[in-house]
């Protein structure tokens, strides 16, 4: 991924090229020039573009997860994330024994591909192998299965987990299952050569290892086996637990970008209702996953927002509260706020991983909405800005769980971002690492009775600049930066109208030191906060008192 390099100044009215006009040398990190348009706007000639990322392109269309060019992902031995893939092989195999493992879309179970296994024939058991991580639990019982096609009177050996199967090529798709008790914590699948030496060319489709008691699928779905960097244009469509992100991690540097109007990546599951017995207004669904939150999208708010249902304890409440829903033993009860039968827009947000990246890469998303799960984007790096994220014109709404964003040592640039209707944050930084907010919006976030939901906070060390951006309507202060050496630095930035239950404030340091320059705040109880550490203020708007603990001073 390459990214522009620092510069060390900001130019434009009140900024010259003298350095000493920055506040502080920790945020020489600025990646391009700020230029101060008027009292309370910034332009930016920064451009989110600039952060490319050169691999292998994938045209993903929502209705298949195949590659509109071509139909497949690639004949290769790299895996993506998308639609069908996650249907198919689940973990990358490997190869054993001398075999050379690809993707072929000649013989396949249902789009887009299968394993093509091609071996030499040098010694006997070659083939291809599944060694995924720890999923299984010594002890329970399990089904597996897999889909073999081998060339007539071919001998193939197929391990699953203790059992092994002897199967004889039919130049057909064969189903071996098994169910065995696992007597260890990894499932472990091979599908190789028997008997002799073998110059074969097999395939194998479909490996599953399904719980024998719970039906829950024990073997990761999907994983990025290849160390080249990824880039997928998604079609405009909805990407939910079926054919999207839901629970895998991006292993590798990785784009995501519209590539026709606006993907939904959804942390849901497809629903098909029915009248609850006994009930007038209330449907069920079976849902697997618990759901943690439901939203209405049919009528959104003044915000664009879904409108959030309120949870009930029985099916006998739902019944008499319209816009409610329960979860208990896998039935979703929803009953609408107008009683229509419920429909793909009444979305039951899980608790699981969205774009999920941890040590593993840089990350790139444009043009993207993202609903739901624990955090709706969730990127640490290993060492502080050892790795990169951007996003650039995205939301990420209705989090269950976590934040709109959650960043832990990472490098982090934002253009053009909305965080919003998330349990707790916004967008939420820790550990250290340098951040860039433009033009972002971080509202309505938190629950109500909160007063720790904030539509920005950093923490830890870390360093943020934020230009141009909008902070309202948090259950908590707007904006909170906090703990020893936390450093920021707020341009043109508008915070107003927090709905805290205590601590009702707009702007909030705690000990570490924030600079806030022509920003606005208002409509709250309070405006500027410095509990401990310092506050340094320069040509703001404060409608409000300020509440002082540490130093309020100006620069």
């Amino acid at each position: 991924m390459n990214i522009p390099k620092a510069t060390s100044y900001l130019e434009g009215k009140g900024y010259t090229i003298s350095p000493i006009f920055i506040p502080d040398s920790a945020f020489s990190f600025i990646t391009q020039n700020l230029a101060k348009s008027s009292a309370y706007e910034f332009t930016t000639d920064f451009d989110i573009t600039d952060f490319e990322l050169v691999g292998t392109d994938y045209y993903v269309d929502v209705a298949t997860g195949n590659d509109s060019n071509t139909g497949l992902i690639a004949e290769s031995p790299k895996k993506t994330i998308i639609g069908a893939v996650v249907a198919h092989g689940n973990k990358s195999p490997s190869p054993f024994n001398n075999a050379v493992v690809s993707r072929s879309d000649q013989y396949f179970v249902s789009p887009p591909y299968s394993w093509k296994v091609v071996t030499p024939g040098s010694v006997v058991a070659e083939g291809i192998k599944i060694n995924p991580d720890p999923v299984t639990t010594i002890g329970d019982s399990y089904t597996t299965s897999v889909k073999v096609w081998a060339p007539t009177g071919a001998t193939l050996i197929v391990v699953m987990g203790a059992t092994q199967t002897a199967v004889t090529g039919n130049n057909a798709w064969q189903t071996i299952t098994s169910e065995y008790v696992a007597t260890s914590a990894s499932h472990r699948s091979q599908v190789r050569t028997a008997i002799s030496a073998q110059a074969i060319t097999f395939y194998v489709d479909d490996f599953t290892c399904v719980h024998t008691l719970d039906g829950v699928s024990k073997v990761p779905n999907t994983y990025m086996s290849t160390a080249d960097p990824l880039i997928i244009y998604l079609a405009e469509g909805v990407y939910n637990k079926t054919n999207g992100f839901n629970n895998h991690s991006l292993y590798v540097d990785t784009m995501i970008k519209a590539v026709s109007g606006t993907p939904v990546i959804s942390a849901e599951n497809d629903h098909v209702w029915s009248l609850s017995d006994g009930q007038s207004h209330t449907y069920e669904a079976s849902d697997v996953d618990e759901v943690f939150r439901v939203f209405d999208g049919s009528v959104p708010d003044s915000n664009g927002d879904y409108v959030e249902l309120l949870k009930k304890t029985s099916i006998a409440e739902v019944e008499t509260t319209a816009g409610s829903w329960w979860y208990d033993s896998g039935i979703l009860y929803v009953r609408t706020f107008d009683d229509r039968e419920p429909d793909s827009d009444i979305h039951g947000y899980l608790d699981v991983k969205q774009v999920y990246s941890s040590l593993l890469g840089n990350v790139f998303l444009d043009g993207l909405k993202i609903y739901g799960g624990t955090n709706t984007v969730y990127h640490v790096s290993d060492t502080i800005n050892n790795m990169t994220l951007c996003l650039h014109n995205c939301e990420l709404k209705y989090a269950v769980n976590g934040h709109g964003l959650a960043i832990g040592k990472s490098r982090t640039i934002l253009d053009t971002v909305i965080a919003a209707r998330n349990e707790s944050d916004g967008f939420n930084y820790h550990t250290g690492g340098s951040s860039l907010e433009i033009n972002c919006i971080g509202r309505n976030n938190g629950l109500p009775g909160d007063s720790t939901s904030n539509g920005s906070s950093i923490h830890d060390g870390g360093i943020i600049i934020r230009v141009n951006g909008e902070y309202t309507a948090n259950h908590g202060p707007n904006l909170a930066d906090v703990n020893a050496n936390t450093k920021s630095w707020n341009l043109g930035c508008k915070s107003h109208g927090s709905l805290a239950v205590t601590n009702q404030c707009d702007i909030l340091s705690e000990d570490g030191t924030m600079w806030v320059d022509s920003c606005k705040s208002y409509d709250s109880p309070a405006g500027l906060s410095c509990v401990v550490g310092a506050l340094y203020v320069r040509n703001c708007l404060e409608a409000a008192a300020r509440l002082t603990g540490g130093t309020i001073g100006i620069y």
